[in-house]
């Protein structure tokens, strides 16, 4: 069975998690944030990212905290069915994959 969708919301570019699917919503609703770091995943998870609605978009940014994208850039969702696919090496999440 999928894991169920929990919102989260970041603070101070980190959001901290307990579970694998995870929507994304900006800190106080700002029409844009950047997510620099995720904790609270334990090594060897993959992990979805989603944002939580259109007009709050946010950015994963590459090499600012734990977040490392494929691409080496960092990578902005465009709307609420924007995703990414990662894993957690134990370190870092390693975004491998993203449809934007």
């Amino acid at each position: 069975n999928p894991e169920a969708v929990r919102d989260y919301t970041i603070a101070s570019g980190v959001v901290t998690v307990n579970n694998r699917n995870l929507r994304i919503d900006t800190e106080a609703a700002a029409g844009a944030d950047n997510l620099d770091t995720i904790s609270g995943l334990s090594t060897g998870e993959h992990f979805v990212v989603h944002q939580v609605a259109d007009g709050r978009d946010i950015t994963l940014t590459h090499a600012v905290g734990n977040i490392r994208t494929h691409t080496g850039a960092s990578i902005v969702f465009v709307n609420s069915a924007s995703v990414a696919f990662g894993y957690y090496d134990g370190t870092n999440a390693l975004i491998y994959g993203s449809v934007l």
